[in-house]
């Protein structure tokens, strides 16, 4: 690394480290989503876990497309603890 970039570097700010939201924190921030904007996102228990948690299906759409018409992803997360959660993403 040049010297140049490495000062570059060395003088980012440091971000400090967010704690691991806990499941509780996950379910108010999808129920939160949902209620800000209920025409665009949907948050249904599908299932439990081992645990007894609930295994929550959240869906992002625009109803006013037909599902025809519409790509699908799918992304799972809070399975491990080395995953980063979706919610840092958004």
């Amino acid at each position: 690394m040049s010297e140049k970039l490495y000062e570059l570097y060395r003088n980012l700010p440091r971000v400090k480290a967010m704690p691991h939201p806990s499941f509780e924190d996950y379910e108010a921030g999808l129920k939160g989503w949902e209620k800000r904007w209920p025409t665009r996102i949907s948050v249904q228990e599908r299932g439990r876990s081992l645990e007894g948690r609930p295994i929550w299906m959240v869906r992002v759409t625009d109803q006013e497309v037909a599902d025809d018409d519409k790509q699908v992803l799918l992304l799972s997360a809070f399975h491990g603890e080395g995953e980063i959660s979706p919610r840092r993403w958004a």
